[in-house]
């Protein structure tokens, strides 16, 4: 953080979004034959 502020560097805030509807693919594949 010293050095983020040593090079006037902006704090960065991170949001991650998973949109991939996982629980759902994985029922579906489970019902396939």
């Amino acid at each position: 953080m010293q050095q983020a502020i040593k090079y006037e560097i902006p704090e960065i805030d991170l949001v991650i979004v998973d949109l991939y509807p996982f629980e759902e693919t994985v029922t579906l594949e489970a019902d396939r034959p």
